[in-house]
């Protein structure tokens, strides 16, 4: 077939927008997965269309376009020769190369993140030497000299630029995929709903969708073969299409009461590009909008399918391609221009017809799909261990380091061994250099807040022992505890409560939950209580025991103090016995004693001072001590002279014995008065020894003269 040079130079650069939609995937897919995996994604689309040139022009072409045995498969063609004088050949070669490479590239996105790279190459040789070509037989063989030769072309199956031979076949090698090598780790938990794996750079993914957009132009627009008056209407078309695609599903989302998101305004779009791509040149105006709208909801309606289904596909390419594919591809027999069409079946017939191509391709793809990843297994692993898909496919496929991996690196050392003092590289003028920065700062705070808490725990003199509240296992103990305990350091740790210590009348059979509910009672009421500590020797320890219940990251567990209180227990006995001998002493001295506070009222008196004024302790406690022992006349002089002596540690009346009188059944009785001052941190108070005189004693005594 004679081609002008304009043609040819139409299709030369519509080749060059196909091969920009590489790029265009190669962005998309990026954008669309995690950063620890991007290198790795972007490698695939690098590879796959470097091994798929080289197998299309050694025997995919052939395949494709050599000399048709029966319509099945091509038999001509091997190591394509395109040095001669046949522009017009080595031009549609490249065109129809890069077709072949879309097709393969649909599998990156499907499985990425999680397919070793080694099962990768091998899908895109077979794809590329196989599977594509022999269906591409089947509709297109022929088309270079437009004499079609392909069973389904003679059957007048119409796929204008690819929908099922390039995206269809695509979307279903990518499902086989998909059920041979499962979900990404975490996607779908046991327990709870599906988790959503965003991916490390939206915008980027969205300029990828633009690109991809942009060489759907060459896509649909080259398939005429010639720069001819169809060009501007598919072209048209192509655009209306992706646009109608998009709003369908901004609309529809809105509908179901849903944000409008990113990736579905995408998959819009390039499912609305899909679906008009069978029939671009076929579909009137109103129709190509209508067949856009309708594929943009039906990858959305996938999605979901296959989220239920609990299928992984990271970037929805099964529904944009597939579905979408498979609708573009049956739209042109319910709505093609019948004599655009150019079959001469009627609109039944060519219905059949395109159902006819649609089973076609399933079953082959799917089929040898499906066939060829189960065998893969059988010789090799086509999947990444979850240690590697840990880590990024950047790392475990590739070596690559990043500045991400360096510092998950040091975070996961530092989780590992708990080592705070690890630091991660910082890298300046980057965004990971500033949160570099920014965590090395916090992990330094941490470690000094860590170390003040260790050297507050490791100096406390009470015992500190952290213990596991579910299993009753001691984390740690400071020293204290291990000189309280009789134990060596890591003797303890990792082992159960009850094993280390009883409190109490805990019996040595006492299960852990005995232990551990009165240690939950404890840390509710928040006292502290003292017990008796059993050893592990069996030497038994006076203890004031306190416990709070804690939680860090879902783990609780309660830290107990216990306080050694044997030297208190010591003192408060010596000081019973020191009290007890007081009150003997108190009780025995024969004159009258009383205790007066700094106001002079009576806090105590002994039973000579109850005896002598004829009076209880109930009827004497908060009386003024002038009141009960001292005339009316003095009492007065007696008020003063007590507010001086408390006043006044260095009075000289103070020890010194007064002779007076006092009120004694009625009457004055002479009296010999020793003031003494007693003084604690908190009060001041007088003691009053009181001791009746004799008359032969009292004789020739002023008994009045005060001396204040």
């Amino acid at each position: 077939m004679d081609k002008n040079l304009v043609d040819i130079l139409w299709v030369a650069v519509c080749s060059t927008l196909v091969f920009a939609m590489q790029a265009g995937f190669l962005c998309l897919e990026t954008g669309l997965c995690r950063s620890k995996n991007f290198i790795n994604v972007a490698i695939k689309n690098l590879i796959d269309a470097g091994i798929c040139v080289l197998i299309f022009w050694a025997v995919g072409y052939a395949f494709m376009f050599g000399t048709s045995a029966n319509g099945i498969i091509g038999l001509s063609g091997w190591f394509q020769d395109l040095n001669g004088n046949d522009l017009w050949k080595a031009t549609f070669f490249v065109y129809q190369t890069m077709f072949c490479s879309t097709a393969v590239t649909i599998l990156s996105g499907a499985v990425a993140e999680r397919m070793r790279i080694g099962a990768y190459c091998a899908s895109v040789v077979v794809i590329s030497a196989l599977i594509y070509p022999v269906f591409g037989h089947w509709v297109w063989s022929g088309a270079l000299t437009e004499e079609y030769t392909g069973w389904l072309g003679r059957l007048g199956f119409v796929d204008f630029a690819g929908s099922s031979v390039v995206h269809s076949l695509g979307g279903w090698i990518s499902l086989a995929a998909l059920l041979h090598i499962g979900p990404r780790t975490g996607r779908f938990p046991k327990d709870g709903p599906p988790r959503e794996i965003p991916g490390a750079n939206v915008p980027f993914a969205v300029l990828g969708c633009m690109i991809l957009w942009i060489g759907w132009i060459g896509f649909n627009g080259g398939s005429t073969f010639a720069f001819n008056l169809l060009v501007p209407k598919i072209i048209a078309n192509t655009l209306l299409g992706g646009c109608a695609g998009m709003v369908a599903c901004l609309i529809w989302s809105g509908m179901m009461g849903r944000h409008i998101r990113v990736d579905w305004a995408m998959n819009g779009v390039l499912a609305g590009c899909v679906s008009i791509t069978a029939g671009c040149h076929a579909f009137t105006t109103p129709l190509a909008v209508l067949v856009g709208a309708v594929g943009g909801i039906l990858a959305m309606v996938g999605v979901d399918l296959l989220e239920r289904r609990r299928i992984d596909d990271a970037v929805s390419a099964v529904p944009v391609h597939l579905m979408a594919g498979v609708w573009g591809t049956l739209a042109v027999g319910l709505f093609g221009d019948v004599e655009l069409l150019g079959t001469g079946l009627t609109r039944g017939r060519q219905i059949l017809a395109q159902l006819t191509g649609i089973a076609a391709v399933g079953v082959w793809a799917f089929t040898l799909g499906w066939l060829m990843y189960f065998v893969m297994k059988k010789i090799t692993r086509i999947r990444v261990t979850p240690e590697e898909e840990r880590v990024g496919l950047n790392v475990s496929e590739h070596g690559a380091q990043t500045e991400t991996l360096d510092f998950f690196l040091v975070m996961d050392e530092q989780a590992r061994t708990g080592n705070l003092s690890l630091r991660v590289p910082e890298e300046p003028f980057t965004e990971v250099g500033m949160i570099a920065a920014r965590y090395n700062e916090v992990m330094s705070n941490l470690e000094r807040m860590v170390a003040r808490t260790e050297a507050i725990v490791k100096s406390s003199m009470d015992a500190i022992l952290v213990v596991e509240r579910d299993s009753g296992v001691l984390a740690s103990v400071n020293p204290a505890g291990l000189e309280l305990l009789r134990r060596k350091e890591g003797e303890l740790e990792g082992t159960p409560l009850t094993r280390s210590i009883r409190l109490e009348s805990d019996a040595a059979d006492s299960e852990a939950m005995g232990l551990l509910e009165r240690l939950g009672e404890l840390a509710e009421s928040r006292q502290r209580v003292a017990q008796v500590l059993t050893r592990p020797d069996g030497t038994q320890v006076p203890v004031e025991t306190a416990a709070t219940l804690s939680e860090v990251q879902g783990a609780r567990f309660y830290t107990v103090t216990l306080s050694d209180i044997s030297e208190r227990r010591d003192a408060e006995e010596k000081l019973r016995a020191g009290r007890r001998e007081k009150d003997a002493i108190f009780e025995a001295v024969s004159e009258g004693v009383f205790i007066i506070d700094e106001s002079g009222r009576i806090s105590e008196a002994n039973p000579s001072a109850m005896h002598l004024f004829r009076s209880s302790m109930e009827a004497l406690r908060g009386r003024f001590l002038w009141d009960i022992v001292f005339p009316e006349r003095l009492r007065e002089r007696v008020r003063y002279g007590v507010a001086r002596l408390v006043a006044n540690p260095r009075d000289p009346v103070l020890g010194k014995p007064i002779r007076t009188s006092c009120t004694h059944q009625r009457e004055e009785l002479p009296v010999e008065i020793v003031f003494r001052r007693i003084q604690t941190d908190m009060t001041v108070g007088l003691v009053v020894l009181i001791r009746p005189m004799g008359a032969t004693l009292s004789r020739g005594t002023a008994l009045e003269s005060l001396p204040f």
